[in-house]
């Protein structure tokens, strides 16, 4: 949801998503009120003219209802919720990798992806964002010169071409490193 509140180009679509983020609060807090209320009251309190309630206290208000307590889950919301599993397991895996490999978070890249996971317009400016990439598109073919992320659960495979991206004098000196320390462990351990 940050990069919708925080942009600036599209209002219509900050405002409803601060009011989903407004509404999902206030249903936590209810669900969780039994349990811890005196916190939840004091919360909710503060938001409760964002909620447009006619109570005076979160205890009178009603409890949730609605599909997601009667499990009634429907299509749609299982391909929305593929689709947000393969997002962030794209974004953790895109992240692991820069770790790994020492790349600056300001430095972006193109990403490229052997299956089409027909993503909206919204849901790729969310991937582009949270992955802090240049772009991605679709490819058949596996390109030259690039780094392979398999996401064996999803059957994907994501490629960063390692020109432009890797300084390969310091991957070489930290694979070094590495392997020095691993030869150290294995010989300590005899």
């Amino acid at each position: 949801a940050k990069p919708f509140i925080y942009q600036e180009e599209d209002k219509i679509r900050r405002q409803s998503t601060l009011s989903v983020l407004i509404k999902l609060l206030d249903t936590i807090l209810r669900l969780l009120h039994p349990f811890m209320p005196f916190i939840t009251e004091e919360i909710w309190q503060k938001i409760r003219h964002l909620v447009d309630s006619k109570y005076e206290t979160l205890a009178e208000d009603r409890f949730p209802e609605g599909k997601f307590l009667s499990g009634s889950i429907t299509d749609t919301d299982k391909d929305a919720e593929m689709k947000t599993k393969i997002v962030m397991e794209i974004v953790s895996t895109l992240r692991n990798f820069r770790s790994e490999h020492q790349i600056e978070n300001s430095r972006k890249f193109a990403l490229l992806i052997n299956k089409d996971l027909r993503l909206s317009d919204l849901e790729s400016a969310a991937l582009i964002k949270l992955a802090n990439i240049e772009s991605f598109n679709t490819i058949t073919g596996k390109p030259d010169k690039s780094f392979v992320l398999p996401l064996t659960e999803f059957s994907i495979e994501l490629y960063v071409r390692a020109e432009g991206v890797i300084d390969f004098e310091r991957e070489r000196l930290r694979l070094k490193k590495e392997l020095e320390k691993s030869e150290k462990d294995i010989i300590s351990t005899k």
